[in-house]
């Protein structure tokens, strides 16, 4: 029995040393350890009787000094793209300017792989920028089975990269911004994205990688801190969110100026809305006012005539007031760098009649293209189509370097807005159907351009828009009071097929010569047809000929019809316009 005891002894007091050691080897935290076990000992003693309460207390303080830290509760992943967050000091003071992402009512992003896009975060001239942030949220839908790799640069600079997953998932990127990145008009971020998805359920797609869809949320932010304050009108635009808003006015000079405003920023490629009362911040136009942009009450910004309009398109514009000749394919934003890809590329031209210097129509497509070599045996094959009529389909060596050739462009087939699409497809063949196509490189070269028609059709939009782009001024006038609904259609039509550089004169235009446009509510529709047949008949050459742009009912794919007062029955267009349509009569 005694033996027993020695021995249980013996095993107590080497429990007993054990542990000491274990302490000293967590930095002595006694109580940490100690305190759960004198807890679970706890649950089986009787309480101490007169010594409970003291003994919670004494034990609730020793918990918490000693506890470990509580665990944070999950949040989503932020991946920190490049460099840490920058804080404030507290001997500085500093001010905040949050610069939305430029088309956030438009959709930007990437579409399958590989793919590439940029946009370019608008900054104000004067802006005393310290340093930023860059606050992104990228959104991706990658097929099942898929997978993927977004690198981002800023101003051309490598500044992280985030794996994409198969699935739809949210990704949060904050990248800081020094302030040598903030010295420039915009700051231009480029998202570009390599993977492979698959092709049903047996193996990867062999040709685009279609099955990804990658977009940069409208929710996406610049964030600038500046040290001083950051005032003013360009401040205002720089911030403001799309679509802008435009006081529409009292009167129908007022309603003219507003109309006129938002023609111009709609050819720009600037989003716009009409509001009836003082919604703020908003634009409007003063064409007497002495500065290009100053502000009322704070949050109103005043145009200045043509120079304010062009002072807003510089800090937004996505799109150039006038495309010169010959009109080379990066002046339509078509991308004219190398890229990667498999199967197919394509690369898509677009252009109004009304963009193009004097409203001129091109003849001809003169393409330049770069393309990598092939496997032997194998060819490149092309595809030139235009608003959807195929132009041209031919076959290219595999193994050429350069190819340059011309494709004719049949007045025919071109209309207000244009579309020429080229489709470049590798016919790179493989025995085995799983085995993956290499990625191969192209480049659609500066060269590629648009060159101008030696004979302009006589008829139609193409004439009309050529003669409003000729006439140095033109006359706008609003015949009677609109809602914001009327004024917005109002100005989809204009933007249609008057220019950006038209210089508009707004008022009453009886008496004087030139192009006059009016705009009239449907209720007013039959008195404009009661004055054409007026005018029709008495054949005064003061007047000229009258025109009527109408939604609707356009031949081909154009989306405004065209009217010759002087020729058409216009009394059977009254059924099937509705009471939020108007019309704009055009005097040339």
């Amino acid at each position: 029995m005694r033996d027993f005891i020695r021995l249980l002894l013996l095993g107590v007091m080497s429990f007993l040393v054990i542990g000491g050691v274990i302490v000293y080897s967590r930095d002595g935290n006694f109580s940490a350890i100690t305190t759960p076990v004198y807890r679970t000992l706890a649950a089986y003693l009787p309480p101490v009787a007169g010594a409970q309460g003291t003994d919670t207390a004494a034990n609730s303080t020793v918990l918490q000094a000693s506890a470990a830290p509580a665990v944070q509760p999950s949040v989503p992943v932020q991946h920190e793209a490049s460099g840490a967050a920058y804080a404030e000091t507290a001997d500085a003071i500093s001010y905040t300017l949050t610069i939305p992402r430029p088309r956030a009512d438009t959709w930007v992003g990437l579409a399958g792989f590989p793919d590439r896009t940029q946009v370019r975060f608008p900054l104000p001239s004067g802006l005393d920028a310290q340093q930023g942030e860059l606050n992104l949220t990228i959104r991706s839908d990658i097929a099942d089975g898929g997978d993927g790799r977004l690198s981002v640069a800023v101003n051309g600079r490598p500044r992280g990269e985030i794996v994409l997953n198969e699935g739809i998932a949210e990704h949060k990127i904050d990248i800081a911004v020094e302030r040598g990145d903030l010295l420039g008009a915009y700051l231009e971020v480029e998202l570009a994205a390599n993977g492979t998805t698959t092709g049903g359920q047996i193996c990867p797609t062999s040709a685009v990688n279609s099955g990804a869809a990658i977009t940069l949320a409208e929710q996406s932010v610049l964030t600038v801190e500046t040290a001083s304050p950051v005032e003013g009108g360009d401040v205002i635009v720089a911030t403001m969110q799309q679509p802008f808003n435009v006081h529409l006015g009292e009167t129908e000079m007022e309603q003219a100026r507003a109309i006129g405003l938002a023609h111009y920023l709609s050819r720009r490629g600037i989003d716009t809305v009409f509001s009836e009362g003082d919604r703020t911040p908003a634009l409007e136009l003063v064409p007497e006012a002495d500065e290009p942009l100053t502000t009322r009450d704070g949050d109103v910004v005043l145009a200045g005539g043509a120079a304010g309009l062009r002072r807003i398109a510089a800090l937004r514009a996505s799109l150039p007031e006038t495309v010169g000749w010959p009109a080379f394919a990066a002046d339509f934003d078509v991308t004219t760098t190398e890229v990667d890809f498999r199967g197919k590329r394509h690369w898509r031209l677009q252009y109004d009649l009304a963009a193009l210097e004097n409203g001129m129509m091109p003849e001809r497509l003169d393409v330049a293209l770069k393309t990598g070599p092939l496997t032997p045996g194998s060819d490149w094959l092309v595809h030139v189509s235009l608003n959807g009529h195929l132009l041209e389909s031919r076959r290219l060596d595999g193994q050429a370097d350069v190819e340059r050739w011309s494709v004719a462009l049949p007045s025919s087939l071109q209309y207000i807005s244009n579309a020429l699409d080229i489709e470049l497809v590798d016919t790179s063949s493989s025995d085995d159907v799983c085995e993956a196509r290499l990625s191969v490189k192209a480049q659609l070269l500066p060269e590629t351009r648009l060159v101008i028609a030696d004979q302009q059709p006589e008829r139609g939009w193409a004439r009309l828009i050529r003669t409003i782009a000729n006439a140095g001024s033109v006359v706008f006038e609003v015949d009677s009071l609109l809602n914001a609904s009327q004024a917005m259609r109002a100005t989809a039509m204009l933007s249609q097929f008057v220019p950006a550089r038209t210089d508009m004169r707004f008022g009453q235009g009886d008496g004087m010569d030139g192009v006059r446009l009016s705009v009239f509510t449907v209720a007013e529709f039959r008195q404009v047809l009661d004055f054409a047949s007026r005018v029709s008949r008495s054949g005064s050459g003061k007047t000229g000929g009258l025109w009527l742009a109408l939604p609707g009912a356009a031949v081909d794919d154009d989306v405004l019809s065209l009217h010759d007062a002087g020729e058409e029955d216009l009394t059977p267009l009254l059924d099937r316009l509705g009471p939020q349509d108007v019309v704009v009569a055009i005097w040339t």
